[in-house]
């Protein structure tokens, strides 16, 4: 798997380390070329369900020594925090 299909991005902390996750489950954009034209482009645009620039707002976060996860892809492709049995929601 290539660092480009990995649907997430972890940044380690840039100072001492604590215990502390940050996880952004939501805040992904992007979209599969393969998956990308089975959607409508106005979808596209507008992407509800998304916490849009809350790994921005938290960029901070390494620089207190917390390890930040978020999300690279939609949730309409991959939901990160569900579990693989659970009733899909769209």
């Amino acid at each position: 798997m290539s660092a480009d299909s990995i649907p997430y991005k972890l940044v380690e902390p840039t100072s001492k380390k604590v215990p502390f996750v940050l996880s952004i489950p939501h805040c992904g954009v992007e979209f599969p070329n393969e998956l990308s034209g089975k959607f409508v482009k106005k979808q596209l645009d507008v992407l509800d369900d998304t916490d849009w620039y809350l790994d921005s707002l938290y960029d901070f976060a390494p620089s207190l020594g917390v390890t930040m996860i978020y999300a690279k892809y939609s949730r309409w492709v991959i939901d990160l925090n569900r579990e693989p049995g659970s009733v899909p929601l769209y």
